[in-house]
């Protein structure tokens, strides 16, 4: 066989494949030769992802959603180290009621294991994954500055604060004591990460039960789940929220 011979059958052996390139920055594309011999970047929606509803495993771990998996890749392309481990904490923030992520909201095992009784679901596209077992209270919404949670916020208040009073508690905590009783319905609220939205209801429940501002709110569930971050737009609501709260128990 000659030389060109050769090289010929390698050439045809040859495959197509992507490799993904490190800039400057610290940002990495993956990139592939089109069909002119040019180097084009991957389109990010041409990933392979997961379906976009999260689902529950057979060993009860949820899976990843689409929406998750790009804000993955987007990250990894940008040089983060992306932990996908699952966040299981189920914080308590005033007695009866936690707060957490959808990892824990699709886990009925850690559900069951804290006594929760009643879920309020503040996302869109995370499903109420256990409604036979759980009353849910759903708001519909965005984690963006622009989107109205203040409207959103009585009506879950209410739903959280006759579950917490018909299973056993009568009074509310102040800022420095926390109500140490035996309470047998029990609120987990939660959005996707467990960061802003799950976090805003909490801090309007502090607020208008318990005495709270907004920062002594935030500062007080931090204590127990540091991560947690309202967005701007959200932290206008509660401040404005705030003020309605007090003129209402004034009138009161």
């Amino acid at each position: 066989m000659s030389l060109f011979d050769s090289i010929a059958r390698a050439k045809s052996d040859l495959r197509k494949t992507e490799v993904q390139r490190t800039l400057e920055d610290g940002s990495c594309i993956v990139e592939k030769r089109s069909a002119d011999g040019a180097f084009v970047a991957v389109e990010e929606e041409s990933l392979p992802t997961v379906a976009e509803e999260p689902t529950v495993a057979g060993d009860g771990a949820p899976t990843v959603s689409k929406r998750r998996a790009r804000k993955v890749e987007r990250a990894r392309r940008l040089g983060f180290v992306v932990d996908l481990k699952p966040d299981l904490q189920c914080a308590c923030v005033a007695p009866g009621v936690f707060m957490g992520s959808q990892d824990v909201a699709a886990d009925l095992q850690i559900l069951r294991a804290n006594q929760i009784t009643h879920i309020v679901n503040a996302a869109t596209g995370i499903q109420c994954f256990h409604d036979k077992h759980f009353k849910y209270h759903l708001i519909k919404i965005l984690d963006d500055p622009s989107e109205d949670i203040k409207s959103s916020l009585f009506p879950a208040l209410d739903f959280m604060r006759h579950a917490v009073e018909s299973g056993g508690a009568e009074s509310f905590f102040s800022i420095n004591t926390i109500l140490p009783r035996e309470i047998n319905q029990l609120v987990f609220v939660h959005c996707n990460a467990g960061i802003s939205r799950s976090s805003t209801v909490c801090i309007a429940y502090l607020i208008h039960y318990a005495n709270y501002t907004v920062d002594s709110a935030i500062a007080h569930i931090k204590t127990v789940r540091p991560v947690i971050r309202p967005n701007e737009g959200f932290l206008v609501q509660l401040r404005s929220f705030e003020q309605e709260s007090a003129q209402l128990k004034a009138l009161n």
